[in-house]
């Protein structure tokens, strides 16, 4: 076997009954190792501590690592029942004599100890008498020994008190035991006797009370941030008293509520850090700030532009705005629309005099619709309107009116104002310009808008869409580009067509 039986109760180790089960013993493995992991101790434990902390960690992996296998456990179960039917102690704290027990060793099995004579006639083990608790000094710590009889009459178990303050005093990690006895618990406690930890061995029961203490020093500074929020939420009452708006600060109080509160429960590996709990707390006290600095009015309307005020009748505003600024391209600029600060303005005045998320709810915020007016001036002839549709040479002589959608796009690294007509391909032959000197067909757009094309171009019942290209050079390497798209079927298939939405930046 690639492992080889480590002679210690690891039973006692990680905590379980011998006749535990797997899915026991695999449960309380992940369990403990949760618990003694040495990140539980915190960002700030020094290196010897947490050399300690993984070396019981690591004691805790070789106890299931031993458990887990069944022919290892088989053969410690069969070395611990050898052991308490000698009366030997367990695991490294033994201190037994063997040599003193020779003819008890030589009736050892070979299996375990390399002895060849049977280990069944053995003699009838002699009674213990069970010493009376007292102290004993270890490494200038007195330690409180208590003792009880064994399920074997032959061995003594031994549980250990360890002060606190001295616990971290003792320098070996074993303590030494008298012969036929071995090692129950270790347990530490405070001055007043209270106990603060317990553990099968000296690392062990360092390690868990270092976990204790981390968690001691966490859970007074969730006291501290708890005081720290309790405050700020009575002075959030306030705000509200004084019907200001407490929707974004009500957020980030039970952000910074959950922060301090996760892992509470004794989770340290779900604890949120100390730096994310400070920068949440930091952004309660900056939004208090902000909102005892303005007034009611300017905090909603700081909530609705920047979009913490989700209106209804915002979206319909960016829609308005999409629609006029294609009258500012048609107009050649001479129709404006509003700007932000006008904007920001207007919702001002609508929303004046609220003190609530709900009361702005409640307002009407749409702008005003200036397409009739546009309209109107256009034909008074006051503002030149580029047209919606323009007419283009057909087949056989024929004239068709393609209609124009009108924006900005980047035409050769620069935005300019276009408008953009799709034809088909024979049409665009008739009216294009040629390599032979025939200049475009095409007619022009007032107010200097760019006339980009698009070119529908079919091929065997399939059919496909050009960038808007100006008519020349390009557009026609692009015509080319898509033919070849349409033969190869396999391109075909993944291509689509640029939406003109996509294309304008409106």
């Amino acid at each position: 076997m690639a492992n080889s039986l480590v002679k210690r109760d690891h039973y006692v180790v990680l905590g379980v009954s011998r006749d535990a089960s797997a899915e026991e013993i695999k449960r309380t493995y992940r369990k403990q190792a949760k618990e003694m992991h040495p990140d539980a101790l915190g960002p700030d434990v020094s290196a010897e501590d947490q050399a300690e902390a993984l070396k019981v960690f690591q004691e805790l992996s070789t106890a299931y690592e031993q458990l887990s296998h069944p022919e290892l456990r088989k053969q410690l179960d069969e070395w611990l029942r050898v052991c308490g039917d000698f009366g030997f102690g367990f695991g490294d704290s033994n201190t037994y004599d063997r040599g003193s027990d020779k003819e008890y060793w030589d009736d050892f099995g070979e299996e375990f100890y390399g002895y060849k004579r049977s280990w069944r006639s053995r003699p009838e083990p002699e009674p213990i008498e069970i010493p009376e608790p007292h102290a004993f000094e270890v490494d200038g710590v007195w330690c409180w020994l208590t003792y009880e009889l064994g399920h074997w009459s032959n061995y003594l178990r031994v549980t250990v008190r360890i002060p606190l303050d001295g616990l971290f005093h003792i320098t070996g990690d074993y303590i030494k035991l008298p012969a036929k006895a071995y090692l129950e618990e270790l347990i530490a406690v405070d001055a007043k006797g209270d106990v603060l930890g317990r553990g099968h061995s000296l690392p062990f029961l360092r390690t868990r009370v270092r976990q204790l203490q981390a968690e001691a020093r966490r859970n007074v500074e969730r006291r501290q941030w708890n005081t720290q929020l309790d405050g700020l939420e009575a002075t959030r009452n306030r705000l509200l008293a004084e019907r200001k708006p407490v929707g974004t600060l009500d957020r980030l109080l039970l952000k910074a509520r959950s922060d301090v509160s996760f892992g509470s429960e004794g989770h340290w590996w779900r604890c949120k850090d100390r730096g994310v709990i400070v920068r949440s707390i930091r952004e309660v006290e900056k939004e208090i700030d902000r909102v005892k600095a303005l007034d009611a009015t300017e905090l909603l309307l700081d909530d609705l532009i920047e979009g913490r005020l989700p209106h209804r009748d915002l979206a319909y505003n960016e829609r308005l705005l999409k629609k006029l600024t294609v009258y500012v391209v048609r107009s050649g600029g001479e129709y404006e629309l509003p700007t932000p600060d006008q904007i920001r303005e207007c919702y001002r005045d609508r929303i004046r005099g609220c003190k609530s998320h709900a009361e702005v709810l409640g307002r009407y915020l749409g702008l005003d619709d200036d397409e009739p007016t546009v309209l109107e001036l256009a034909g008074e002839g006051l503002i030149e309107l580029a047209p919606e549709e323009i007419e283009v040479k057909s087949n056989k002589g024929r004239v068709a009116t393609c209609p124009v959608a009108y924006g900005r796009a980047k035409v050769d690294g620069e935005v300019v104002p276009v408008g953009i007509i799709t034809i088909s391909h024979a049409m665009y032959e008739l009216n294009c310009a040629t390599q032979h000197g025939r200049s475009s067909q095409l007619p022009k757009l007032p107010h200097d808008i760019q006339l980009l094309v698009r070119v529908r171009v079919t091929w065997k019942g399939k059919e496909l869409l050009t960038d808007p290209r100006v008519d020349g050079k390009s557009l026609r390497d692009e015509i080319k580009r898509c033919e070849a798209r349409l033969k190869n079927p396999r391109v075909v298939e993944d291509d689509f067509a640029m939406t003109l939405e996509a294309f304008l930046l409106l």
